[in-house]
């Protein structure tokens, strides 16, 4: 607000129809003078405490702070101002404050609550994982025991069908020999019954001598051919008995080990095997480089709660701190509240006497505006002895007519005021 082209500051005394801003004085008029008291005939803004007071006890305008504090133009004694130590305003700022820390401080708890669970999930499917692959391994190591069983098996089946096949054509083979065999048994049995009906009947008296000279001949060459023919049995016989056994020679030895090279030689597909077993290997090593990672994210995560639970426990001693903070302000303010309680008791008294002393000065009648200062100073010992000896001297004028004192007593001090507007004029005018 501006008057007389100045700004209105705090400090502002009104007299009569005239305003000092700022050690200036500026003429109002009626209806600027309206406005300013309309203003601040209630309540005026100070900048502090002092500048409140000074304006309530020298101009009777009711003040307050920036900081809420406030200055009655009654006097401290009957609503004045308040101690800014004990300002309410400034408790519940302090309470509101350490009721956002506290809530901020437990939304951070919950973040790492939350921040646990995850880890805590991290963990139960990274064993999960390491579970599994476990399983997995011991899955393959069963598959390639049992793969390699089968091909055993297999193996073995092949081989004794090989031998039986084998055995089945040696025994057709002697069944042949024997067949051969009981056929020359035969033929013996039936060139030795002829023999034995030639050698019944004489043979020579057939012949001629020159039959009789070939025959003579021929019969040790028969003998001949007949051991001959024996020894070719005989070594017939021990032929096809090494045959049959150089046979199963075969069958047993060397065609088993003819099945041995083709079981080594279908062994190479055992090289598909290894390739799978390299491959297991490449992703046992990549998983436990899985494994090492998630032991280190672990550990950083251990790091990380054993931090955060310091901090925690830090955030936990502060909050009780700040309860017992917020205890002790509590106990201020019911401390507060009793002496607040006793203050209001004890002005509800002084307003009492207050209002005694005000109506024994309505019957005194209106006293100068000088007396508040002259007595201000004064000890109240002192004022009561002046009261007594006032009340004495008063005693002497019970006689005078009250009404004529009143009018003296007017006609005194608009004097006095007419003499102050004309030492104002004048010293306006210079």
């Amino acid at each position: 607000m501006e008057v007389g082209d100045e700004l209105v500051r705090c400090e502002v005394c009104l007299r009569g129809n005239k305003i000092l801003v700022g050690g200036w004085v500026h003429n109002l008029l009626g209806k600027e003078y309206e406005v300013l008291v309309e203003v601040f005939g209630r309540t005026v803004i100070c900048r502090d405490i002092d500048v409140a007071t000074r304006v309530a006890r020298t101009d009777g305008l009711d003040c307050i702070t920036l900081e809420g504090d406030q200055v009655s133009k009654k006097g401290g004694m009957t609503g004045g101002f308040y101690d800014y130590r004990r300002s309410k305003l400034k408790f519940m700022n302090i309470i509101m404050q350490n009721t956002m820390s506290i809530n901020k401080k437990e939304e951070e708890l919950k973040g790492i609550g939350l921040e646990l669970q995850n880890i805590l999930f991290l963990l139960q499917l990274e064993q999960k994982i390491t579970a599994f692959v476990t399983e997995q391994q011991q899955l393959d190591a069963k598959r390639v025991l049992d793969k390699s069983v089968l091909e055993q098996h297999k193996q073995d089946i092949a081989n004794a069908n090989k031998q039986k096949q084998y055995t089945s054509k040696a025994l057709e083979n002697k069944r042949k020999s024997l067949a051969d065999v009981q056929m020359q048994i035969d033929q013996l049995r039936a060139s030795m019954a002829m023999k034995r009906a030639e050698m019944g009947t004489e043979l020579i008296d057939h012949l001629t001598p020159e039959e009789k000279d070939l025959l003579s001949r021929l019969n040790p060459e028969i003998t001949d051919l007949k051991e001959q023919l024996i020894n070719c049995r005989s070594d017939r016989i021990e032929t096809e008995s090494r045959k049959a056994e150089l046979e199963t020679n075969l069958t047993t030895n060397l065609k088993r080990q003819k099945q041995e090279l083709e079981a080594i030689i279908s062994a190479a597909e055992a090289d598909a095997l290894l390739d799978e077993a390299e491959s297991k290997r490449q992703e046992l090593m990549d998983a436990n480089l899985l494994v090492e990672d998630a032991t280190q994210q672990l550990k950083r995560v251990s790091d990380r709660i054993d931090e955060l639970t310091k901090q925690l426990r830090g955030i936990k001693d502060e909050k009780n701190n700040l309860k017992g903070l917020e205890d002790a302000y509590e106990r201020t303010l019911q401390d507060e509240a009793k002496e607040l309680e006793q203050l209001l008791s004890k002005r509800s008294n002084l307003l009492a006497k207050q209002e005694e002393y005000s109506k024994k000065i309505r019957e005194l009648g209106p006293l100068s505006s000088d007396a508040f200062e002259t007595y201000k100073r004064k000890q109240i010992k002192e004022l009561q002895k002046m009261l007594h000896r006032c009340n004495e001297q008063l005693q002497q004028f019970s006689h005078v007519n009250k009404k004529a004192l009143d009018q003296y007593v007017n006609f005194t001090e608009q004097r006095e005021e007419l003499q102050k507007r004309q030492a104002e004029l004048d010293s306006g005018d210079e």
